[in-house]
């Protein structure tokens, strides 16, 4: 095999490691009880059975009027693109209980339900890559780099 094919997959393999995106949200309502939420979701991209571009959540942290959302127990899947919709379930943890909640969101709205009962807006937006993701992407270079000069070369002189 030709260098060029070994340092391919090397860089190819390092990177699907690092697939998961990272979004932030956040949702309000003063309907059902004032309503303040925040924090981030990890998610893995995925084309579902209609072709559309679809995260499944693997992680939501955050809090819910100071009470810590924690992450999921079902997760939950949205769908990113010029309507972003979707659910997201997770945890609350106020003080003294634990309380599976889930929202539901679509347009810029969302509503609540589970123990928690509300409806309001909502927003979502991709977060940029943390900085110790372009060292690991410099870090994979250099292995492809090393790897390359490395191998035999398949050249005859």
């Amino acid at each position: 095999m030709s260098k060029l094919v070994w340092c391919a997959a090397v860089v190819l393999m390092g990177s699907a490691a690092l697939r998961a995106d990272t979004f932030t949200f956040s949702y309000s309502s003063t309907l059902g009880g004032p309503v303040t939420a925040a924090g981030t979701i990890t998610a893995n991209q995925f084309i579902d059975s209609f072709g559309l571009q679809a995260y499944a959540v693997t992680s939501v942290n955050g809090t819910r009027n100071s009470a810590v959302i924690s992450p999921p127990s079902a997760g939950g899947v949205f769908y990113w693109g010029s309507n972003v919709s979707g659910s997201l379930s997770f945890t609350v943890t106020p003080p003294g209980s634990t309380t599976l909640d889930t929202v539901t969101f679509n347009n810029g709205g969302y509503v609540e339900s589970g123990l928690f009962s509300s409806v309001g807006s909502f927003s979502i937006s991709r977060s940029m890559p943390e900085p110790a993701t372009i060292g690991i992407f410099l870090t994979m270079g250099l292995g492809a780099m090393v790897l390359a000069r490395k191998l035999p070369s398949n050249k005859r002189v």
